[in-house]
């Protein structure tokens, strides 16, 4: 197994790539409410890695990560109650393998902006290396101050998947995503107060003009999805 020394690069959240002959990484602070961690090994060989997150002094968990450059990331929702996050990769192979994290809350860092009533805004695969400011890969806004729906839509047959936040509390979903699919959670469709029809996923609820933030966590092969609010 790889030793790494003791030293912890700050980290802001953003998507990064992480190696087992790397240094920790360390989030210092985080939002008060759900935070949630994306992770998905992109090694080429067939090596697992041990990604072992840590708060607080604590360990909240480890995942051990099969190598997945097509699918679904893994996905942990945890409020650390505004302390720390920190990742270490290990593995037992001594090839160099790779883990794509990245962390997702409201107001962690720039994010693009909701559309308007009855306008779709594109959302891009938070693991995606083509991500602009046109598509980017989170978006945070206010929701109208009456009834509305929020929905999270894919123009083809693909799966699509999306953690949406109304205030500090984190919901995901799953556009064509099937029941009884075994998936881990909180993969499981369909989320609070959603309904699906055709490659939408609606949330229909009055918001109270609550701040939402969206991320879009699908698979890269899924390509840009769009998000949309109709009051």
């Amino acid at each position: 197994m790889t030793t790494l020394t003791n030293e912890l690069v700050d980290w802001n959240g953003k998507p990064l790539t992480i190696t087992n002959k790397m240094n920790s990484y360390n989030l210092k602070n985080t939002i008060n409410g759900d935070t949630v961690l994306v992770m998905q090994n992109v090694s080429n060989s067939s090596g697992n890695v041990v990604l072992k997150i840590t708060s607080g002094g604590s360990i909240i968990k480890e995942f051990t990560l099969s190598p997945n450059t097509d699918g679904l990331p893994t996905l942990l929702v945890h409020d650390y109650q505004g302390q720390n996050i920190n990742l270490e990769v290990t593995s037992e192979s001594e090839e160099t393998l790779a883990v794509k994290v990245a962390a997702v809350g409201p107001g962690m860092y720039e994010q693009g902006k909701l559309p308007r009533d009855s306008q779709e805004h594109e959302i891009t695969p938070i693991f995606e290396k083509t991500c602009t400011c046109e598509a980017p890969f989170t978006r945070e806004g206010s929701m109208p101050a009456s009834p509305a729906v929020l929905s999270f839509g894919q123009r083809s047959q693909n799966v699509a998947c999306f953690v949406q936040f109304t205030g500090a509390k984190a919901t995901c979903y799953g556009v064509n995503l099937a029941h009884g699919s075994n998936l881990p959670e909180p993969y499981e469709p369909i989320g609070d107060n959603g309904s699906s029809t055709g490659n939408y996923i609606k949330v229909s609820k009055n918001f109270y003009g609550s701040n939402v933030t969206v991320a879009n966590v699908s698979p890269n092969v899924s390509g840009i999805s769009f998000v949309k609010i109709k009051s």
